[in-house]
């Protein structure tokens, strides 16, 4: 779902017809305004920073603003700074050439010809199966490992705008690769590959692909849904 047709849901909920339990002034110097349960405050007061929060988040410093804000609702100081213990260890990069429009139902199929699949989750297919990317251009991946078990949250915030790579590219790497074997950057070890993608409904989500005994295994999390986090020595794929 888009974050504007949440924005629009979200103004909605605050609408006065639809909000239970609001008050209106008749007397004071709020009169006329309507209030929010027994707060105080009034929606004027709550909708302007509610959308210039929005606003801010919808930027291209969208990420940083939605972990400073969660650090906020956690009653942390959302722009300290943290101590500078890096979660991933770059272990090198590899280029991913142009790549002609893309839709994974084609080519995320356990009946594949050229991937050997050993299981393709339900939540893969429910995210990606209607996926249609447009064409990109060639882009040079960073490969790093995880130096202890992280959350995507800590994982995102280390590599920021870099975090986001595509569907198409991790069939190409999967190609590179379809009875995994160590000739390519992916692990085959039993240990995840993880990337992050957005989906059909342009929700950020996190892909784990590991091989077993008998071929690919692909699954996938909305982003912040593993409460367990990522172990340790895990691959993580991002921009360059």
């Amino acid at each position: 779902m888009y974050l504007t047709h949440r924005l629009y849901i979200c103004y909605s909920y605050f609408d006065s017809r639809n909000v239970r339990e609001l008050k209106y002034l008749k007397t004071g110097p709020r009169r006329g305004l309507t209030v929010m349960n027994d707060t105080q405050l009034t929606l004027r007061e709550v909708l302007g920073p509610l959308t210039d929060f929005f606003t801010k988040l919808l930027s291209k410093d969208g990420p940083q603003w939605l972990v400073a804000f969660k650090r906020f609702l956690r009653k942390e100081n959302p722009w300290a700074e943290k101590a500078s213990v890096l979660l991933l260890e770059t272990i090198g990069t590899i280029k991913v050439g142009a790549i002609d429009r893309f839709f994974g139902g084609g080519a995320f199929t356990a009946r594949s010809t050229e991937v050997k699949f050993a299981w393709i989750a339900q939540s893969f297919k429910q995210r990606f199966h209607k996926k249609l990317e447009e064409p990109q251009r060639e882009v040079e991946l960073r490969v790093s490992r995880l130096k202890k078990r992280s959350l995507d949250e800590s994982i995102r915030e280390e590599l920021g705008d870099k975090a986001e790579t595509t569907l198409a590219t991790i069939w190409v790497l999967l190609r590179r690769q379809p009875n995994g074997g160590k000739e390519g950057m992916l692990l085959a070890n039993g240990f995840a590959n993880i990337f992050y993608v957005r989906d059909a409904d342009r929700d950020f989500t996190a892909v784990r692909i590991v091989w077993s005994a008998d071929g690919w295994r692909l699954h996938a999390f909305l982003v912040g849904s593993l409460t367990d986090g990522w172990d340790e020595d895990g691959r993580v794929f991002s921009r360059a």
